[in-house]
């Protein structure tokens, strides 16, 4: 039996599809710094780095039950030590990637995958801040919150 892909799964693969966000994440031996929740020890100072967390989800009910779209709010961290760089990726995401994705059909996640038909992807607010945290140099964190419609059925 397969169960259907999470959210979070489902936005790191079709990150590692996108050629710009490979060119900020892939590092030299490969890793592709995108972390589910938590930015990794040392993985900053190697370059630019994603944490994604979902901190609430709506899941909508009808007289069946609930239907098979949620709406979730995920906080997205760039992490890097400039912060210019970090503004810039933010940037990329908000501009072009987010419009772009569709976590409502399955559409993106076909062999071959196919164009998004659907993008109800919201930003809800973005910050930036510096994470004193991150020894010995603090590093810049620009975060963002959107509201993402979810399949939970794909």
């Amino acid at each position: 039996m397969s169960y259907p892909m999470p959210l979070l799964q489902k936005m790191r693969t079709l990150a590692q599809q996108d050629s710009i966000l490979l060119g900020f994440l892939l590092g030299e031996n490969g890793t592709f710094r995108w972390f589910d929740t938590q930015l990794p020890k040392g993985y900053v100072a190697q370059g630019t780095c994603v944490t994604v967390m979902q901190v609430s989800d709506v899941l909508d009910y009808v007289q069946n039950g609930p239907i098979s779209l949620d709406w979730v709010r995920v906080q997205i961290n760039i992490w890097d030590m400039d912060s210019v760089t970090a503004k810039n990726l933010a940037a990329y995401l908000v501009g072009n990637w987010f419009p772009a994705v569709d976590f409502v059909t399955a559409s993106m996640f076909q062999s071959p995958p196919g164009p998004p038909l659907q993008s109800p992807n919201f930003k809800l607010s973005q910050r930036g801040f510096l994470d004193f945290d991150i020894q010995p140099t603090q590093a810049w964190c620009e975060q963002l919150e959107y509201r993402i419609g979810n399949n939970i059925t794909i």
